[in-house]
């Protein structure tokens, strides 16, 4: 005879974790903001090419991803920011979306730019495969811990403002890695109240200002920083860096492949 144990099938049931959903937009919601105020942690919100002029503000873990990083696009409308991480202790994923025209000034009491994560110190975002072009002020503003890669920064910080691609503040613990700085006013920023930042096997050139740390907890290495108006700012070369033309292919709009006699292959270093 079979025998059964409530209780413990019961305990078993409530261990095991919940699966994810994937919501869809605008399949399902008609906007990003609504499709993430119905996610729940560790849902997918899955963003169809198109341009969405929101402010999105994120309050819990979630994987917000759009299909096409060229045609999704997030439009502040040149106020408050693009996407908003605004409670501590998430985590997730900002992937394949193109955020411009974030604003100037203070929105809810924090800087605006593209994304904000504002987390004080906790969690863990992974922000990658984006464009990030056009804010006024910051593109990315981080108060958190996360890792930085493989995104595209261009042209901005030319509203004024803070003026810098990426913004390491205080609280924050951040790798900064493969992106690509192209026209930006400062493309890497490190607050003296950061925790650390790791700046590595990244092409940082044509910025007005290169890598611009003001605490003593960075680390810099294996980067390509060249023809910036200042490349070094309160720092000095890192490990393995060079100054070179990357040799990308070019272009407009700027194609950042690699030619095949460029400097940067296998340059770089394992992060």
């Amino acid at each position: 005879m079979k025998k059964y144990f409530p209780a413990l099938i019961i305990a078993l049931a409530l261990t095991l974790p919940a699966l994810s959903v994937t919501l869809y937009v605008p399949g399902q919601y008609p906007t990003i903001q609504a499709a993430v105020n119905a996610a729940n942690a560790g849902d997918v919100v899955m963003v169809a090419p198109g341009v969405y002029y929101e402010h999105v503000e994120i309050l819990t873990s979630i994987e917000l991803i759009g299909m096409d990083m060229y045609n999704t696009i997030i439009d502040a409308e040149g106020v408050d920011k693009c996407v908003y991480i605004n409670a501590s202790d998430t985590f997730g994923k900002i992937n394949g979306f193109t955020l411009r025209n974030s604003g100037l000034d203070y929105t809810g009491g924090t800087a605006n730019c593209a994304i904000c994560i504002k987390t004080y110190g906790t969690g863990n975002w992974e922000i990658s495969n984006n464009i990030i072009k056009e804010n006024l002020s910051v593109g990315i503003l981080s108060f958190g811990n996360g890792v930085i890669h493989h995104n595209v920064f261009e042209n901005n910080g030319f509203g004024g403002g803070f003026a810098r691609a990426i913004f390491a503040s205080s609280y924050s613990t951040n790798t900064i890695a493969q992106n690509d700085f192209k026209d930006n006013v400062t493309a890497i920023y490190a607050h003296s109240a950061t925790v650390s930042v790791v700046i590595q096997n990244n092409i940082i050139i044509e910025n007005q200002v290169g890598i611009a740390p003001a605490n003593n907890t960075y680390t810099i290495a294996y980067n390509d920083v060249w023809n910036n108006g200042t490349n070094y700012s309160g720092c000095s070369p890192g490990i393995g860096d060079i100054s070179q033309d990357p040799l990308c292919i070019g272009g407009n709009p700027y194609c950042y492949y690699l030619t095949a006699t460029s400097p940067c292959i296998d340059a770089g270093h394992l992060v």
